[in-house]
């Protein structure tokens, strides 16, 4: 989805409604403007994503787990902000995120 406004409201409950995709993705892109792309990633039990060329940001929203970045723990819970460099992406980054209904 593309917006041409200078300010776009997205919500979450919203887009969580088009997951799952088509295709059984468990994502929705709710803006892409220019090489910024915000979207609402719901997984279930266990991370699938796979590494990305770029750099990401995570808010999240609902639910608490552990972000695993090579030898690195990171806890996280409801309204936990996690920024995640390309480089982390190579090989050694391993995204598993333990999720509890809350």
């Amino acid at each position: 989805m593309s917006h041409k406004t200078d300010a776009v409201l997205l919500q979450p409950s919203q887009m969580k409604e088009r997951i799952p995709g088509p295709g059984g993705e468990r994502f929705h892109i709710g803006l892409l403007r220019g090489e910024l792309q915000v979207e609402l990633y719901v997984p279930e039990n266990e991370d699938l994503q796979k590494p990305h060329s770029r750099d990401e940001c995570y808010v999240v929203i609902q639910g608490s787990g552990r972000f695993v970045m090579g030898d690195q723990i990171v806890p996280f819970e409801a309204g936990d902000f996690l920024f995640v460099l390309p480089a982390w992406n190579i090989g050694s980054l391993i995204s598993v995120i333990d999720w509890r209904r809350g």
